[in-house]
């Protein structure tokens, strides 16, 4: 017996549909609670701040005259020493910043911006950072750039942003050239330039840089200003998840699954979502769920893929959500529960899942897990029916016709049957709402039929 396909695709009736649409699972910059949304394969991977530290981040010498540098380093071992004095530290670097020292500029600001040592305050941090910037300090340059893109303590100005990410990136720093990447990948205050973009997440990700590791294979994965190469795809992110980058991890996994650039494998697929899912990452949770629940890679056991698709669930990712009501409704791995089943279908639906507004609507019409409410079904129905769900769309025709929930209208009737597409359905009860209307209605509801169908293809009528 072949395998069941993974259950983003289940209505509540748990006849499998069609393939998952892979790009309903990539991060729309979600990962973690409230942003697994955003979450995406194909979304840029989150940046990264520089360590805090505030001594010796990433500059390769250190300037000044003789006693600024004494000072600097009494500072340092003040700092990190075994016998550690904070407060002994930041008084040594306040008095090497105000020689000039740029990098006792930058670590008197990290003092201020972390508090380790010194009082915790913003304005301070950034009035140093700007002084060891001005002088070339590549990171305080780029703290500056990212408070001005950020609107951290700075009015928020793409234009000085870009000033100062191209500066320290100019410097060879790997953030700052992975933040230009972004800046070229997105058109943010630049042309958008997809080979610019590749360029500069090369630079960072020769470097060792992880997150840009992760973002070049993607940049190879999906051609965007490269030539598309699965291989050099996979050779980066495994570059990245041998760092233990998390969003490397779970796109090794992904690969895997599909066979990209690798041999299709199952097993592997599920040890590489496994390493991303134990760092909580909600999209590779919800696999572990898929890989459970189907024996991918993996002896099938629906009490462990449950476990999986609830941890991804509370993560507010909408296809685990789906698929723990799908688990109640049909008790599978936990004991049937309506109630919850509804739960969680209704937390998928409000995120504009179209099988779980669909499942909404089910819910309503027959009372199962919440009151029976016919005027709630066809609002939910609706939903998934603008969406494309050929079962809502099916129930509001017939919640039309038979003026369940809304008032009779055979043209809404017959342009929601027509927007079916199914061929079989539509012989069948279009004779019926033939014989209900007149021939001018019959011409309204050929002419409401095009343009639901184009709205629902996103196409003008």
């Amino acid at each position: 017996m072949s395998k069941k396909l993974p259950n983003d695709n289940k209505s509540d009736t748990g006849t499998e549909t069609n393939v998952p649409d892979e790009n309903l699972e990539k991060p729309k910059k979600k990962a973690v609670k409230k942003s697994t949304k955003k979450s995406s394969r194909a979304a840029s991977a989150s940046q990264k701040e520089v360590k805090d530290a505030p001594i010796d981040v990433q500059q390769t010498t250190v300037q000044g005259d003789g006693d600024a540098k004494k000072l600097y380093d009494q500072a340092n071992s003040y700092f990190s020493g075994v016998e550690q004095n904070l407060a002994e530290a930041v008084k040594l670097y306040q008095q090497a910043a105000e020689q000039g020292l740029a990098d006792a500029q930058y670590s008197l600001a990290m003092a201020h911006e972390t508090g380790r040592g010194a009082d915790k305050d913003h304005n301070k941090a950034i009035a140093w950072f700007q002084k060891a910037a001005d002088q070339g300090h590549a990171v305080a340059q780029y703290k500056i750039g990212f408070f001005y893109e950020k609107g951290w303590g700075l009015k928020q100005d793409s234009v000085e942003a870009l000033k100062w990410l191209r500066k320290a990136a100019e410097q060879g720093l790997p953030i700052a050239q992975n933040s230009m990447g972004h800046i070229y990948a997105h058109g943010r205050c630049v042309e958008k330039n997809n080979a610019e973009a590749a360029k500069w997440f090369q630079k960072a990700a020769e470097q060792g840089y992880a997150p840009a590791q992760h973002r070049l294979g993607l940049v190879y994965e999906m051609g965007r200003g490269v030539q598309s190469n699965d291989a050099e795809a996979v050779r980066w992110f495994l570059k990245a998840a041998g760092q233990g980058s998390v969003e490397a991890q779970y796109s090794m996994g992904l690969v895997h699954t599909s066979g990209r650039g690798v041999e299709k494998n199952d097993a592997e697929a599920f040890k590489w979502y496994q390493k991303a899912a134990e760092q909580g990452h909600a999209l590779a949770q919800y696999r572990m769920g898929v890989s459970y629940e189907n024996g991918l890679g993996v002896e099938r056991n629906d009490a462990e893929s449950v476990q999986w698709y609830r941890k991804s669930a509370e993560q507010d990712y909408a296809l685990a959500q789906y698929s723990l009501g799908f688990a109640y409704t049909h008790g599978r791995g936990v004991e049937k529960n309506d109630e919850e089943s509804a739960k969680w279908y209704k937390e998928a639906a409000n995120q504009g899942h179209a099988l779980a507004q669909y499942s909404m609507g089910f819910l309503h019409a027959t009372g199962r897990g919440v009151e029976r409410n016919d005027a709630l079904a066809v609002q939910w129905y609706k939903r998934a029916a603008e969406q494309g769900n050929v079962k809502a769309q099916q129930n509001l025709c017939a919640s039309y016709i038979y003026g369940r929930g809304v008032s009779e209208n055979y043209i809404e009737a017959y342009a929601w049957l027509k927007a079916t597409g199914c061929d079989d359905v539509y012989l069948r009860a279009s004779d019926f709402l033939a014989l209900k209307m007149s021939p001018k209605q019959r011409v309204s509801a050929q002419q409401r039929a095009r343009q639901l169908i184009a709205k629902i293809r996103g196409e003008t009528p």
